[in-house]
């Protein structure tokens, strides 16, 4: 049977990020492919951000998102690719450079018209567009997760979303920063799935 329009399916999403190497889950992946969903059905004109983006697991999800949203959108991938991964102020592990395998996991998953590569420091990024959606998942340590969000938030629409990885006991910095975010300043949780935590701006 020929289907003239096709919705948008997880379990396809997830069966093709298994196998790319990295550490997002099946449920957190899950998560993220809705939140982006919603968020480019919301926001058409707002740009999708992931910082940290290692050998793209969590790029296609995202990039599968703005592909089914058919409004043009595209993720913007940030990420040095030096091959360093954990957290400042717990241990740095050196892994190979990850651009290379990450350009043909994109490739593999047929999304490079989707994804906009910046091989950057998320500092150093010159931005100036409205974000729908926006992912922190670089070092896991509380400078450089703030360092990461405080540098976008200007730009993350009120009716946008951000969502941090690695809310998890393995992480502190991550969990302390994601509280402080929740508890003193103006965001409320949405949903968490895993170490998958996501927030919006609170509305009203």
């Amino acid at each position: 049977m020929l289907y003239t329009y096709r919705v948008l399916r997880a379990l396809p999403v997830l069966r093709q990020i298994r196998e790319v190497e990295g550490w997002l889950l099946d449920d957190e992946a899950d998560l993220l492919l809705a939140a982006c969903t919603r968020a480019t059905a919301e926001l058409p004109g707002a740009a999708v951000v992931e910082v940290g983006s290692y050998c793209g697991r969590s790029t296609i999800v995202l990039a599968s998102a703005v592909a089914d949203s058919r409004n043009g959108a595209v993720v913007f991938a940030i990420d040095p690719h030096e091959g360093e991964v954990g957290a400042a102020d717990q241990r740095i592990w050196s892994v190979p450079p990850t651009l290379e395998r990450f350009n043909a996991n994109i490739e593999q998953a047929g999304l490079r018209d989707h994804v906009v590569t910046i091989q950057q420091r998320s500092f150093e990024v010159v931005w100036q567009e409205p974000i729908a959606l926006l992912l922190i998942d670089g070092l896991h340590d509380r400078g450089n997760v703030e360092r990461d969000f405080r540098h976008f938030e200007p730009w993350l629409d009120p009716a946008g979303y951000v969502a941090f990885h690695d809310y998890s006991g393995w992480y502190p910095g991550v969990v302390a920063f994601v509280d402080q975010l929740v508890a003193s300043e103006n965001y409320e949780r949405v949903d968490q799935a895993e170490s998958l935590a996501l927030l919006r701006p609170r509305r009203g």
